[in-house]
């Protein structure tokens, strides 16, 4: 697990053009299953980075899970923490997503994106539509619910 402050990271990922999207309701009272849902979808991700756009309540499920690793560090905006293995990635994503934090998680392999925010939504991102109805296919059969017709933009400062 490494922890980092990078310049620049949401602002890069807000200007990186997508083709296709999908969000979905964040269910807060079932992540673990939601969690494994999108990580099984998709080749087994053993590495993953989440990078955050904003903290808007003290993030106390977070900071349990870096004391838990022992990671030191202030959580702000354009802070990474990179999962170095499948059990790690799971842990870090169902972290993050227990606070109201608005943040990116990329796979090492980078065929999708996630941007979540604080509102309880999740958009998925990818430039190939396969790639992406596996993973709505695999949340939508679970029972996870679809916003429809969100297009979620970004404004590039």
């Amino acid at each position: 697990m490494k922890f980092s402050h990078t310049i620049g990271s949401i602002n890069r990922f807000h200007a990186t053009q997508f083709k296709h999207q999908q969000t979905f309701h964040t269910p807060l009272g079932d992540l673990d299953r939601f969690v494994f849902a999108i990580l099984s979808a998709h080749t087994p991700i053993d590495m993953a980075s989440i990078a955050i756009d904003q903290v808007v309540f003290e993030p106390k499920t977070l900071k349990a899970f870096m004391a838990e690793y022992a990671i030191a560090g202030e959580i702000g905006h354009d802070v990474t923490i990179e999962a170095a293995n499948q059990i790690e990635v799971q842990a870090l994503l169902a972290a993050v997503l227990a606070n109201w934090i608005d943040f990116v998680f990329i796979p090492r392999e980078k065929s999708f994106a996630i941007y979540a925010d604080h509102d309880e939504f999740m958009t998925f991102y990818a430039n190939e539509k396969s790639i992406l109805n596996q993973i709505t296919n695999a949340l939508s059969t679970k029972g996870f619910e679809i916003v429809e017709d969100f297009e979620r933009k970004f404004s590039v400062e």
